[in-house]
């Protein structure tokens, strides 16, 4: 049937929703997001770490002097806690994410999506490619 989705995320309460990540997490549509108190399961984000770059992406526009587009790896490490029933799981994602850099799109932007709209689908991804061994997943847990 076209348009149901199998996926029913789980039903949590973010202790800290005023941390930046907080919108990527909104926009992967991972979890159902509720400000009830009664809710049994917690999530805290925490900082992202964001990753090594490399500068030979900006090689090209420079010496075309940005006609020609050059892309940076944009990668960072998004991780959170999940809290219940006293045990605390610690959950962190790999997002591969790349920034493209022209001078063309200094003055018209082609595409319209937000850089937490695209890491949203980053997450999303990666958490569904997890359950398959694809990404990296590292998942400590403590009673």
């Amino acid at each position: 049937m076209k348009g149901v989705s199998k996926y029913s995320p789980q039903v949590v309460r973010v202790a800290n929703p005023e941390h930046p990540n907080y919108t990527i997490l909104k926009q992967s549509g991972l979890f159902e997001i509720v400000n009830d108190d009664s809710v049994p399961t917690v999530l805290t984000l925490q900082d992202s770490e964001i990753t090594f770059r490399c500068g030979n992406g900006l090689i090209a526009p420079i010496f075309t002097l940005g006609i020609l587009p050059g892309y940076l790896n944009a990668s960072e490490n998004f991780s959170f806690t999940l809290e219940r029933s006293g045990r605390v799981n610690t959950v962190e994602y790999f997002l591969d994410v790349y920034e493209r850099y022209s001078i063309w799109e200094w003055f018209i932007k082609p595409f319209k999506s937000s850089d937490e709209k695209i890491k949203g689908k980053a997450l999303f991804v990666a958490s569904k490619a997890s359950q398959y061994g694809i990404t990296t997943l590292s998942e400590t847990g403590t009673e």
